[in-house]
């Protein structure tokens, strides 16, 4: 019976080759998308998953409150956090602490090289996060200041086969400028972890340099291993006392999250990379169903609108002894037929398009076969696809099959037109988001920055020995006076952070900055940010009130510039009467700072993405030793030979660093590379779902066009014209999209809403953007359908009247 079932559905599948190819190729292209999601899925969620104590390590952070409602929440905390729980918290097994040495020089053969990587942390890093040893003892190099652990590709990059272990680099950059003993060579850190790294240095290197552990600056990145038995609940309710505790003098509290949940769930700063989102997850697998669903639509459709045609062969079935479930099984073998060939495809499609959705993704994905999700997609196509037509197909009475009275469209017409409207419905919903999206990224990028940037170059400044800051010092004067002599040099400045790196180079305090005429407790955070005497002139910022900072004035710790967003949150009522005015830290009671003077103000300018608002900022102008960028503003012409010269120059002064330079407008636009990525994505897989669901609407014009071929015929010799028979075919496919319209008008509207809350700055949801995506699916259905409605308008109506 099996065989003869698969013999019945190739033979349909030959007689009608339309229907058989929009519905393989359909449902080819939902399954290869749902198989490359899948991949992508499985990818992002297994992130943090290789410690055997994953489930139980959780991050601590710190939240930051503004006049009592959340600012901002960070992901580094104090360095006595860790110390502080393992000690009073008898729920806390074990912890670590992760510093940043931010970027060093690492000088091997006379040879520098860059090293961004770098971490100090404590010995029981690798307790909580195990790494296959490779070589040395990893636990004891952590123990001791002077060691380091290397990755086996970094020691590769330094020492090739040699064993590195026992082996010196010197390093340059901060606490860390001293020569180093290789201790360990671990494995490779995987690339799905958020936390990635090349080079491990001991904590105990900052104890040696002086370090104490506070309550005051946060930079450190705090992990802690609760029991496995533990309440996580309780922990957390302990963090809030222990925060009222030791941070009763700020507006900060502190919280934790799972270690697991952060690439994907966590929105937090100062984070190792950007991190994954867990809605771009979840809309992946829903436009995969819904592509997947729209394939299956088609079949659905395809199979029932053919009811007329099988009715014959079912009633003949039926009248000889076949039951329902017999014929139920008969059709469920056709889909078994169809889908067998579509997964096929498929997976050909999946090899094919894997390498470019790995580009599309910035993921490593592997295109192997995951047998599992390939035989659980199949049952499910199966019976998605197949199962409504099987029973409806199977459901007719016989008599009435036999005496082709079951109408001209069949039975389950207002189904399978509701069907065409669910598909309808997510291609004008798409369309709409697409245009959103699209709009939404071009204003990001041409948004008014408040500074200039083209043309910006911007040098990474030479990493140094805090011990030698009166050298570093004279070398910056002397490299500053030369580059400033090159003929398409316009400017150079120095500064902590530059636009698109985020204020984190300074950081800010949580305790206030107040006008000493109006001092309260209503803290809100306020960052610093030191730059040199031409910064804001060579970034054109504009001067509201007051005169710029000035270069080596003794006390450049008083004298402040600060920027519209600190004026308003002082409470000054303009620009002008901020000016001379005295600032305090801390809110009531403060008597820190009382001699800091504003001496101007300056209007905001985004260092941050534009997805966040402008914060409070003071500006400084401290020595050049305090600075990370210097920022160089070139002309039009002959730029790759004003490169090569500051690069000559740069090795003169700074043998020991290396030039690590790049364009400011490009850096900045990479904050956008999430959104540029979810851009081509979405566009992508829009472009699919309409394929997908033109390829229905193909398949119905066609058999409604064969349908009702008799009827054009006599149309024609009664003197019908072609426009108005092509006006007649595509009137039944009109309807459906305007409802569709309808519909999804304002689902879209909710969902880009939604979507634009995550910007601080965004566009209006214009009218015109539904309408241009009600418009764009009547063009692409009516241009779907015109081509059989055109052909079968133009058919010579002899050959259609021929059997009457």
């Amino acid at each position: 019976m099996l065989r003869n079932y698969l013999k019945i559905a190739l033979r349909s599948l030959l007689k009608h080759k339309v229907f058989s190819v929009v519905t393989i190729v359909g449902l080819a292209v939902g399954m290869a998308v749902c198989l490359l999601i899948v991949q992508y899925v499985q990818f992002e969620q297994s992130y943090d998953r290789q410690s055997p104590h994953a489930d139980q390590i959780w991050r601590v952070y710190v939240e930051n409150y503004s006049n009592g409602t959340l600012d901002t929440r960070d992901a580094n905390t104090h360095s006595a956090v860790g110390p502080t729980l393992k000690a009073e918290l008898p729920e806390v097994v074990d912890y670590t602490r992760v510093y940043s040495a931010r970027e060093l020089t690492v000088i091997r053969n006379k040879t520098p090289y860059a090293q961004s990587k770098a971490y100090a942390v404590d010995p029981s890093f690798l307790r909580l996060f195990p790494y296959r040893v490779l070589r040395g003892n990893a636990m004891q190099g952590l123990s001791q200041p002077g060691n380091m652990v290397l990755t086996a590709s970094v020691a590769n990059k330094y020492f090739g086969n040699s064993n590195p272990v026992g082996q010196t680099l010197q390093l340059v950059g901060g606490w860390f400028s001293a020569p180093h003993t290789v201790a360990a060579v671990i494995e490779d850190v995987p690339l799905n972890t958020h936390f990635k790294f090349d080079m491990l240095l001991p904590y105990q290197t900052l104890y040696s340099q002086g370090h104490k552990d506070n309550w005051e600056n946060y930079w450190d990145y705090n992990y802690i291993q609760l029991h496995p038995q533990a309440n996580a609940a309780l922990v957390q309710a302990k963090l809030t006392e222990l925060s009222k505790l030791y941070l009763s003098k700020s507006n900060l509290v502190l919280n934790m999250q799972p270690l697991t949940d952060i690439h994907l769930r966590s929105d937090l700063t100062y984070e190792h990379e950007p991190n994954g989102s867990a809605r771009m997850v979840y809309f992946l697998l829903l436009i995969a169903a819904f592509i997947l669903g729209i394939a299956w639509i088609n079949y659905s459709n395809l199979t029932t609108a053919r009811a007329m045609e099988r009715a014959k062969e079912v009633g003949l079935r039926k009248a000889i002894g076949a039951n329902r479930w017999q014929m139920m099984g008969q059709f469920l073998g056709e889909a078994v037929a169809v889908n067998l060939l579509a997964i096929g495809l498929a997976i050909l499609l999946m090899q094919l398009a894997g390498p470019a959705f790995n580009q599309l993704t910035y993921k490593p994905l592997n295109q192997s076969t995951n047998l599992p999700a390939l035989a659980g997609l199949f049952v499910i196509s199966v019976l998605g696809s197949g199962f409504y037509p099987a029973v409806v197909l199977s459901g007719y009475e016989p008599m009435s099959m036999l005496r082709g009275s079951i109408g001209r469209f069949g039975k389950g017409l207002v189904l399978r037109k509701s069907l065409v409207v669910f598909q309808l419905v997510c291609t004008v919903v798409m369309l709409a988001a697409t245009v959103t999206i699209y709009r939404q990224i071009d204003f990001l990028q041409h948004h008014d920055l408040g500074v200039s940037i083209d043309q910006m170059l911007v040098l990474k400044a030479p990493r140094f020995d805090y011990n030698q800051d009166s050298v570093y010092r004279n070398k910056y004067e002397v490299f500053k006076a030369e580059v400033a002599k090159l003929p398409h040099v316009q400017r150079i400045a120095a500064s902590s952070v530059v636009p698109g790196e985020g204020i984190n180079a300074i950081g800010g305090t949580s305790d206030g900055v107040f006008w000493k005429k109006r001092i309260t407790n209503n803290k809100q955070t306020f960052y610093f940010v030191n730059v040199d005497e031409p910064f804001m002139r060579t970034y054109g910022v504009r001067q509201l009130a007051g005169r710029g900072l000035e270069a080596d004035q003794p006390q450049w710790r008083n004298q402040y510039l600060i920027n519209r967003s600190a004026l308003k949150a002082m409470g000054f009522p303009s620009p002008e009467a901020a000016v001379g005015e005295a600032m305090v830290f801390g809110g009531e009671g403060a008597s820190r700072g009382n001699d800091m003077r504003i001496i101007g103000v300056i209007d905001d300018f985004h260092i941050e993405s534009l997805k966040l608002p402008t914060r409070p900022t003071l500006y400084m102008c401290p020595p050049a030793t305090r600075m990370a960028y210097f920022s160089v503003k070139l002309g039009t012409q002959q730029l790759p030979g004003t490169i090569e010269r500051l690069n000559q120059l740069w090795k003169q002064l700074y043998p020991d660093s290396p030039f690590e330079y790049f364009f400011l407008d490009q850096r900045f636009d990479e904050q956008y590379r999430a959104e540029r990525q979810f851009q081509s994505i979405f566009t992508v897989f829009t472009g699919l779902a309409i394929l997908v669901a033109c390829l229905g609407l193909f398949g119905l014009a066609t058999f409604t066009a064969e349908q009702r071929t008799k009827e054009i015929g006599v149309r024609k010799v009664l003197g019908a014209s072609v426009p108005s028979l092509v006006s007649m075919l595509n009137k039944d496919f009109l309807n459906p999209v305007l409802m569709a319209i309808l519909i999804a008008t304002p689902i879209a509207w909710y969902a880009m809403d939604q979507w634009l809350q995550n910007f601080t700055y965004r566009i209006n949801l214009d009218w015109w953007i539904f309408a241009l995506a009600g418009l764009l699916a009547v063009v692409i259905a009516l241009f779907t359908v015109s081509f059989q409605s055109v052909r079968a308008a133009l058919m010579n109506p002899v050959k259609s009247l021929r059997s009457e």
